[in-house]
């Protein structure tokens, strides 16, 4: 009920900011994406030279004493993007603390997929590698639940005129050993207004899932970018795994994909 006066802890523009968690040694990690002024006429120099990088950068922001002060991490992870006009590279970025101690990061992309970098204490990452989870050019959604297995929400699309893939479903996945595997991916969130001609200007679909973990085993969760599309939704991990569905269809086709 009571709040401190705002101050600053980092400089410059970021976007959104899609994750932040606090370590088992207390430390806490925040992750996001900082502009830079690359372009494809200014690449970057050595290697960058000969691809494009993209505008943004990911990187970490930690704190040891309850965010009373903050340091930034040297790292500045960049991924090549597909085309060298308005492309954003590696941004958005999530994280989780694994069973190991290590703190995974999941970073939104161009490349049609998410990439991965991996630290042991928020502050030196890993080269960004890609991962097998095929994504839209959206933020994933990461939280670990109340008996220690990670739900994934994301935007299971290929590439699309929009956003560099769809936004109009957002799917869900369970993992019960540390991401290394995937059980479920079904779709937990259709756009609401998926049957409607897209908007002529601004975001639109399912995109930027928040996930929170209750103590149940639960997950509840925001997401939909638009007008008539923001939506809060519970989720069950164990439905993410069942093998049967029924419909009597008394509510239309509205529990399938349907679009346009």
């Amino acid at each position: 009920r009571r709040w401190e006066r705002p101050r600053r802890i980092w400089e410059g523009y970021t976007g959104s900011t899609n994750s932040v968690i606090q370590l088992r040694g207390g430390r806490i990690v925040l992750p996001f994406s900082c502009l830079t002024d690359r372009r494809w006429d200014n690449r970057g120099g050595g290697h960058g030279e000969f691809t494009f990088l993209g505008a943004f950068d990911s990187t970490t922001i930690v704190s040891d004493d309850g965010g009373s002060t903050w340091q930034l991490s040297p790292c500045r992870l960049r991924v090549e993007t597909p085309d060298i006009t308005g492309a954003y590279g590696a941004v958005e970025p999530v994280v989780v603390e694994l069973a190991d101690g290590r703190v995974w990061m999941l970073i939104r992309t161009q490349r049609g997929r998410f990439y991965e970098s991996f630290s042991h204490d928020g502050l030196a990452w890993s080269s960004p590698r890609p991962t097998a989870i095929v994504s839209s050019d959206s933020p994933a959604g990461l939280v670990r639940t109340a008996d220690g297995r990670l739900v994934l929400l994301w935007n299971q699309c290929l590439r699309h005129p929009y956003a560099f893939g769809g936004r109009h479903v957002l799917h869900g996945a369970v993992s019960t050993d540390e991401g290394r595997s995937w059980a479920g991916c079904r779709e937990v969130a259709r756009d609401p207004r998926r049957d409607e001609p897209p908007p002529p200007t601004g975001d639109h679909g399912t995109a930027y899932p928040y996930p929170t973990a209750l103590r149940d085993g639960a997950i509840v969760f925001t997401t939909g970018q638009g007008a008539g599309r923001v939506q809060v939704l519970r989720l069950d991990p164990a439905w993410l795994t069942e093998t049967r569905q029924a419909d009597d269809f008394s509510d239309s086709l509205d529990r399938w994909s349907a679009f346009g």
